[in-house]
């Protein structure tokens, strides 16, 4: 399955310059041996544009629950979570179409 991940909007500043460093792990925890994707850190945004994708192989019965986790990445320190969601893919209706062709977008 492929996963667009494209951009968030609206972050909180976690950084004393009124931004934050986003970056974002995607994960399907039941997928076992399965480790969380993560995006590039986008320096100095509220808004971030990732416009990246992500691939995870395994059986589609265990593909049900995308976990999206965004982290403020602090540099020397510890990286503050700044929010996380967790999809349920087949609720969704959208675990048949990505499997097909085109990615999922996120």
């Amino acid at each position: 399955m492929r996963v667009a991940l494209r951009r968030a909007t609206g972050l909180k500043a976690a950084d004393s310059n009124g931004f934050s460093d986003p970056y974002v792990y995607l994960s399907i925890p039941a997928l076992e041996g399965s480790k969380p994707q993560r995006s590039k850190t986008i320096k100095k945004s509220l808004d971030p544009v990732w416009n990246a994708e992500f691939e995870f192989t395994g059986p589609k019965r265990l593909m049900g629950r995308l976990l999206i986790d965004v982290w403020d990445e602090d540099w020397g320190g510890s990286h503050d979570k700044l929010g996380s969601a967790s999809l349920d893919l087949a609720v969704l209706g959208v675990l048949d179409a990505a499997l097909d062709d085109g990615p999922m977008l996120i």
